[in-house]
């Protein structure tokens, strides 16, 4: 089985796929994710500063989750 990048979803094209375009390139407006995980947070983080950043993707992601019905667990 063969995978093939659609698009990633970071303002600019990853280098280690340079040929998968961006998601705003395909059309997607408004469409930058990013995978965050505590343990590897900015030097200089902290537990507020974090929670202040998951709360941000939180609300930020609230109305794509919602508007197909897709559940949280």
């Amino acid at each position: 089985m063969r995978l093939r990048g659609l698009a990633v979803t970071e303002s600019e094209r990853s280098p280690l796929r340079p040929e998968v375009s961006t998601a705003e390139e395909s059309g997607l407006e408004d469409c930058g994710a990013r995978y965050r995980l505590g343990i590897l947070a900015p030097g200089g983080s902290t537990p507020e500063t974090f929670a202040a950043t998951v709360k941000h993707d939180r609300e930020s992601w609230r109305d794509v989750i919602r508007k197909p019905n897709i559940r949280l667990n």
